[in-house]
């Protein structure tokens, strides 16, 4: 029920803190600060999902590798 009003509540930050970088011509910098930062919370906050996706995609792998041997 949070999730999206955390979305909703991130995003007004996000844009006045690219704001801010963009005035002073460091767009290439606020990109990179953005996409490891979007990185980050992807992996970290969604630790467990991420882990449960690659042990998913681990056994799919080693499952098509079997039934080709």
């Amino acid at each position: 029920m949070l999730e999206p009003y955390m979305r909703i509540f991130v995003q007004p930050f996000t844009v006045i803190l690219g704001t801010f970088i963009l005035i002073f011509n460091a767009g290439k910098i606020f990109i990179l600060i953005f996409a490891v930062v979007k990185i980050f919370f992807t992996v970290i906050v969604n630790y467990e999902d991420t882990l449960n996706k690659l042990g998913r995609n681990r056994s799919i792998y080693q499952e098509s590798n079997n039934s080709h041997s």
